[in-house]
């Protein structure tokens, strides 16, 4: 299983927690993670590594908050009902 639909399905399980975790990862900027990035010396990793490193948890990061208005919908124990079924 992949991370993202790992992270669809615990979501479905329990939308508030994911709804926290989305909370909280919406708050990390690029700007903060490019500064996490950026001090990695040379030898560890190139310019090229890094551009492509942030670019990632870019994708990732709006990959996970599309998520956001599906799991405020599993709040509804009948919707998240049905949406368990999905995955058995």
């Amino acid at each position: 299983m992949r991370t993202l639909k790992a992270f669809e399905y615990f979501g479905i399980l329990n939308p508030r927690a994911a709804i926290s975790w989305l909370t909280q990862l919406n708050a990390l900027t690029t700007d903060i993670m490019q500064a996490i990035i950026e001090p990695i010396p040379a030898e560890i990793m190139s310019d090229v590594s890094k551009k492509f490193a942030l670019e990632m948890l870019c994708c990732n990061k709006s990959n996970m908050m599309s998520l956001l208005p599906f799991f405020k919908e599993n709040l509804d124990p009948s919707f998240r009902k049905r949406q368990i079924k999905t995955y058995e």
